[in-house]
């Protein structure tokens, strides 16, 4: 059965005064439907991007997106903009990172989430703002009926994180997008939220590509995790197999960053780990691996020469010279 969603050599370059951009460099990955795949990275690592490629919203005129991006066995990058439309917010939903921003300030609330509705799904209006309520209801927004009719200035950082994600939901789409989906959002609702993610995909047989920083959501929701860095996909496996043997010294550092339950602040023995340097200019061509100035592993090799992605017979792949938790030498 061919993927949901495929992605093959996917290059998103921009045209700045400083010069170009290369924000994603020759990523691929598959996604079959009902499966959740984690893109994980730190900021810079071109997460979000890939993310808003898929739905061809970054600005034409200044971007270069060559590759393939195929859904459902249609080449998105070849379809026209009306029939891109029939597809975003439809059969694909994308929940977006920046929910101050993301909704538009002269509607209401339920005005919004029923256009889509009306749009997509062919209701009447009264029915759509029904069913605005329910979703409204279900992202647990408390008097969901009057929220209908609030503009967004009146909702805080978090409520307008639920309003956006119930519009992603509400046609209940074949593949949804989540960026940073519980950003602003505490801790019960982030468990809500997720739960909800869990439910759709359940009865919907939905795909979820989720973006986050966040390795406990990874940990909760993913089947399957894609690490990023620095424009590149650098490590794909299971999530199980991902936490348990991290391969790339990448991955292992973004691991040991994370808080362990029984640790605390106040006990002078612990520390909480960190990648030293940072993530290198999109604008600067990296020779060998972009990784090689932070990894305590590098060697002359690998500023020489950039590691392919190694395919493993488990599905565990990465791209280093000298992975961790790997047997014998890997190197070239």
């Amino acid at each position: 059965m061919a993927p949901l969603l495929s992605i093959t050599d996917l290059q998103v370059h921009f045209r700045t005064p400083r010069g170009v951009s290369r924000a994603v460099e020759g990523v691929s990955f598959d996604v079959n439907a009902g499966e959740t795949l984690a893109i994980v990275g730190e900021s810079g690592s071109g997460k979000s991007v890939t993310s808003m490629a898929v739905l061809r919203l970054l600005p034409t005129k200044t971007t270069r997106v060559s590759g393939s991006i195929r859904f459902e066995d249609r080449e998105l990058l070849d379809l026209s903009e009306d029939e891109m439309r029939g597809i975003r917010g439809n059969a694909i939903s994308m929940i977006f990172q920046e929910p101050m921003t993301a909704l538009n300030p002269v509607l209401t609330i339920g005005s919004q989430i029923a256009e889509a509705l009306m749009l997509h799904q062919g209701l009447g209006k009264r029915q759509a703002l029904a069913r605005g309520t329910e979703m409204l209801d279900l992202v647990g927004i408390p008097a969901a009926a009057r929220r209908m009719s609030d503009y967004p200035h009146k909702l805080s950082g978090g409520m307008r994180q639920r309003v956006m994600i119930a519009m992603a939901l509400a046609c209940e789409p074949r593949l949804l997008i989540a960026d940073e989906p519980t950003t602003a959002l505490d801790v019960s609702i982030q468990a809500q939220i997720l739960e909800l993610m869990r439910s759709l995909k359940a009865r919907t047989g939905a795909a979820v590509v989720i973006v986050t920083h966040d390795l406990g959501v990874v940990a909760e929701v993913a089947d399957r995790v894609a690490v990023m860095y620095a424009g590149q996909k650098i490590e794909e496996a299971s999530a199980t197999q991902l936490f348990a043997r991290p391969h790339h010294p990448y991955t292992s550092g973004l691991l040991r960053a994370m808080p362990r339950l029984g640790t605390s602040l106040h006990d002078p023995d612990w520390t909480l780990a960190s990648i030293p340097g940072q993530v290198p200019s999109p604008f600067s061509r990296q020779e060998g691996c972009a990784f090689a100035p932070r990894c305590a592993k590098a060697k002359d090799v690998c500023r020489r020469h950039r590691p392919a992605l190694r395919p493993a017979e488990d599905g565990h792949s990465h791209a280093c010279h000298f992975p961790d938790n790997a047997t014998g030498a890997d190197h070239v």
